[in-house]
């Protein structure tokens, strides 16, 4: 039997992660597993419609449902035990990891009022802290204390991973641009020193 390894994070489009402990498979597992009242409540709505009535959005929506269904357990299994996956399993896992948007998961999962109460706190947090900062409560995180916070401090962590890799990416421009900058005006000191 072929033995899978959990892929690191360099793996996944949000590379962010990388400077994290909590890998993506994790936060993944973690808001598939999650339902708020406001989800729950509207997939048993749609469930219990007639399948004749439901318009084209309603059978999208109802799809969706189905697939994060089938998907928790799958990345679950590949997330905790991907020893124990097939290999069909490990693809489709890494497959939804790779293909699927994180924040639009999250978004489609937590509910009005935590996600309020998530930004709330997020705001009051990080208003006055550096990226350094930034980084440390990101790193307070780990594969192991994650699956026991509370939603909305999950929220957070991950609104906290995004504004870090903005701050990176923006710093990586503003570096980029100086050096460019640099080199042009290398290049024209050396233009007028030769004429």
């Amino acid at each position: 039997m072929k033995k899978y390894y959990r892929l690191n994070n360099q793996n996944f489009k949000n590379n962010s992660n990388i400077i994290s402990g909590v890998t993506t498979d994790i936060e993944f597992d973690k808001w598939l597993s999650y339902e708020s009242d406001e989800y729950k409540k509207r997939k048993l709505e749609l469930l219990s419609l007639d399948i004749e009535r439901l318009d084209n959005k309603q059978i999208e929506e109802l799809k969706k449902y189905n697939e994060d269904s089938i998907y928790s357990r799958v990345i679950n299994k590949y997330t905790y035990d991907v020893d124990s996956c097939t290999h069909k399993e490990y693809n489709a896992a890494v497959e939804y990891i790779c293909s699927h948007s994180l924040d639009d998961l999250i978004n489609r999962r937590i509910s009005k009022e935590d996600k309020k109460i998530g930004d709330d706190k997020f705001n009051t947090m990080f208003l006055y802290m550096n990226k350094n900062n930034l980084l440390n409560f990101i790193n307070n995180y780990t594969n192991q204390n994650f699956k026991d916070i509370s939603i909305i401090d999950a929220y957070v962590y991950h609104k906290a991973l995004n504004l870090y890799a903005k701050l990176v990416e923006q710093e990586d421009k503003k570096s980029k641009n100086s050096n460019g900058l640099i080199k042009r005006l290398l290049f024209f000191k050396k233009q007028k020193a030769s004429c």
